[in-house]
């Protein structure tokens, strides 16, 4: 376990003294124990705001069609576009 010292503002402090004292009614460790979890929660929160952004890229993606082609060749939207003359040469 590791010691980190911070700076807060007066009000910070107060606050998080309020909170620390609320949550864990004042006992040892309440401090660090309510630092803790701000920063799990904090983390959480940015994994799931992570999570959406590229969820939600990959719906944007899978509406617009992913250009399969390069440069001047045939840019292809959708898979079967791709393998259509495979398929055709079949029937």
């Amino acid at each position: 376990m590791g010691d980190v010292l911070i700076s807060l503002n007066d009000e910070k402090e107060k606050r998080l003294r309020q909170l620390a004292k609320e949550i864990y009614s004042g006992k040892k460790g309440s401090l660090s124990n309510t630092v803790s979890e701000s920063i799990s929660l904090l983390y959480s929160a940015r994994m799931v705001r992570h999570k959406k952004g590229s969820f939600e890229r990959l719906l944007k993606t899978m509406e617009t069609g992913y250009h399969l082609g390069f440069g001047d060749k045939k840019i292809y939207k959708k898979r079967e576009e791709l393998y259509a003359d495979r398929f055709e040469s079949l029937d």
